[in-house]
């Protein structure tokens, strides 16, 4: 991995808001036909049927290397769940969003990530195109304390699109910044209509004590919105580099800043 992917993941967001991620119920568990792509055909299964059907909405501002992430943890047959989160592209073939959106099964290598995660990028054409994960780079393990790490970096087939600036500077106290992320259907299908908010940083100082200089690995406190979907968004700076990830928790009510 670059220096510029490490950098990436010294700077983890969070904001005020419920952390569990949007669930679609998979009606139908027929095999589909093969689902095309630009270069690749993907498996005969109910995932890529459930990944076909994925409609990715603009408004106004609709970026190609901004996408959904998709993944289920265990096949309950007609009562399977598959949860979405924002993605994005860090390289032509690597993918970034946070560790939480991903099955902990394949954190564990218990099962193949192509079995398990899927992402959804959007097209000029207005059709969306579909990857399947094929391998996990690098994985935060989620802990307690004062642990931000919330990460994973996972490998795709090439992508025919041009992948994120990744600012190559810290991030000072009141930064302004630009959360680019897809909030996902009322109606629970899957997809989501993307949305870009501009907000600026708190005091990143007061919510890590490791905290030394803009190059720390720490957490910012954001004014904008987030909600079940969002999770895994890049963040912005005002040269149009991503800084880090969106991520959020709420517990028993009441907003906190840190991972359990």
């Amino acid at each position: 991995m670059n220096n510029a992917l490490l950098m990436l993941v010294c700077f983890i967001f969070f904001t005020a808001c419920d952390s569990k991620e949007s669930q679609q119920h998979v009606s139908s568990k027929n095999p589909p036909s093969p689902v095309g792509t630009s270069t690749n055909t993907l498996p005969e299964n109910w995932f890529t049927q459930a990944l076909q059907k994925t409609i990715l909405d603009c408004d106004g501002e609709c970026p190609l290397n901004i996408g959904m992430i998709a993944k289920f943890e265990q096949d309950f047959g007609e009562d399977t769940f598959v949860e979405q989160c924002t993605g994005f592209v860090v390289s032509k073939n690597i993918v970034a969003t946070n560790s939480h959106c991903i099955p902990e099964s394949v954190k564990n290598n218990a099962v193949s990530c192509a079995e398990r995660i899927g992402f959804v990028l959007p097209t000029k054409e207005g059709t969306p195109f579909y990857r399947l994960c094929q391998k996990i780079i690098s994985v935060s393990q989620i802990q307690t304390g004062m642990d931000l790490d919330d990460y994973v970096f996972f490998e795709v087939e090439p992508l025919p699109v041009e992948p994120v600036k990744l600012a190559q500077a810290g991030v000072p106290d009141a930064t302004k910044i630009r959360v680019h992320k897809i909030n996902p259907h009322e109606d629970g299908s899957l997809g989501g209509v993307y949305q870009s908010l501009h907000c600026q940083t708190v005091q990143n100082s007061l919510l890590n004590l490791y905290y030394i200089h803009s190059f720390s690995r720490t957490a910012l406190a954001l004014g904008c919105e987030a909600r079940s979907g969002n999770s895994g968004a890049p963040v912005f700076n005002d040269n149009n580099e991503v800084i880090g990830l969106l991520q959020s928790k709420k517990n028993s009510g009441e907003p906190e800043l840190f991972n359990e």
